[in-house]
């Protein structure tokens, strides 16, 4: 679940995140870009293909595109990068932030289908960089994200914050052998395990009444969930998922997420999160006290300079404890080193959370403020029944 505040900067059409060099072999991508085309996209002949992506990943891009004029259907492929991210804050005036994404809109706009293939954020792109142009530019580009889930757009993110790179390793405090056999061993998953396991923790959510979250890090928060059905990212963009529109064709890969939304005013507690990063800046044992579904006191060992940076600058809604997302790709082995914070969100028993916006999510809350992070070793209760016990899913799921 990975969302960069700068992304629609660069020619990005949806909420882009990063992309590194595939390490798979020729014939294996080729293998990856005909199994996202046919059947986790379902492109039809005559379809248009609006294919986001970053110089470095030409290859895959080559192969996705190639993908999609072999089911007779027309790619358009469009280029961002973090140089390009760089030079924007550089060379235009700021008074152009708060602009319409015209350009993406009308190329969206004639969209049947999107990919966007994430880039290896650099995180010194930002430096020196107001808080305040960043909350301008995530208002102008919630524009984009209500088009994209008004009109039903079906896209697929090929990432989900883990697409190997030296960059994101680096930000992960991990090595890059470790990040790429993280990403493609989700990658490379059964889709109908995790369809199936995500459908039963989405049933299992909506039909609850009472949710606590607890951890032996000190956590301990009560919630209920919103009448809603919880959105499941099982990678596999369904009939019924065309149907449904919005979120539902939405999905992100590795695949496994299950997002459902905290009823307003309802959660009440304590959460600590384990170690990330915030613009390049370590943030550890970030801890938020919540009362009556909002943030009242928050504090850190380290990095909360940062965060408040950013908080302050975010506008209503800021404050809302506003996501949950439990994972259920069991193909993923997550290592317990590391400040991997809401990355392998989607690995199962793996559980995140999140303060701010949830547009993208299917909530209402438009803050320009959004954080996300996960609960160490979390055990998540149902009405008194276990469906995640200290970071793993329980039987029966």
């Amino acid at each position: 679940m990975r969302r960069f505040i700068i992304a629609a900067i660069s020619a990005c059409l949806l909420l882009c995140a990063p992309l590194p060099a595939l390490s798979q072999s020729e014939a294996s991508n080729s293998q990856f870009a005909d199994k996202l085309v046919r059947q986790l996209l379902g492109v039809k002949p005559g379809d248009v293909v609006v294919i986001n992506a970053d110089p470095t990943h030409l290859a895959i891009t080559e192969d996705i595109a190639a993908s999609v004029m072999a089911v007779g259907a027309f790619p358009i492929v469009s280029m961002g990068s973090n140089r390009l991210n760089r030079l924007y804050f550089e060379r235009v005036p700021a008074r152009f932030d708060s602009q319409p994404p015209v350009g993406p809109l009308r190329l969206l706009g004639i969209a049947d289908e999107t990919v966007s293939i994430d880039y290896p954020f650099d995180p010194s792109v930002l430096a020196g960089v107001p808080p305040s142009r960043l909350t301008v530019l995530t208002e102008a580009n919630n524009v984009q994200t209500t088009y994209v889930l008004k009109h039903n757009l079906p896209g697929i993110s090929i990432g989900n914050g883990l697409m190997p790179s030296a960059i994101t390793a680096k930000q992960y405090g991990v090595g890059l052998d470790v990040l790429s056999a993280l990403f493609w061993s989700g990658i490379n998953a059964d889709y109908s395990q995790i369809h199936r396991d995500a459908t039963a923790v989405a049933s299992a959510m909506t039909a609850s009444h009472s949710v606590r979250v607890t951890s032996p890090n000190g956590t301990s928060l009560t919630f209920a969930v919103t009448e809603e059905p919880a959105e499941v990212n099982d990678g596999i963009i369904s009939a019924a998922d065309r149907v449904r529109g919005g979120t539902a064709v939405q999905k992100q890969l590795p695949a496994g997420d299950v997002y459902f939304l905290p009823k307003a005013g309802s959660a009440n507690g304590t959460l600590v999160l384990g170690d990330a990063r915030l613009n390049g800046v370590l943030v550890s044992g970030l801890t938020f006290h919540i009362s009556n579904g909002k943030v009242t006191s928050m504090s850190a060992k380290s990095g909360l300079a940062e965060m408040n940076k950013m908080y302050q600058a975010g506008d209503a809604g800021r404050d809302e404890f506003s996501l949950v997302d439990i994972g259920t790709n069991r193909s993923m082995h997550v290592p317990a080193a590391g400040q991997l914070g809401a990355g392998p969100s989607m690995a199962a028993g793996y559980v995140t959370v999140g303060i701010g916006s949830n547009l993208f999510f299917g909530g209402n809350d438009r803050s320009s403020f959004a954080f996300e992070s996960s609960v160490p070793n979390a055990t998540v209760t149902v009405d008194g029944k276990r469906l995640v016990s200290g970071g793993a899913l329980t039987p029966p799921i």
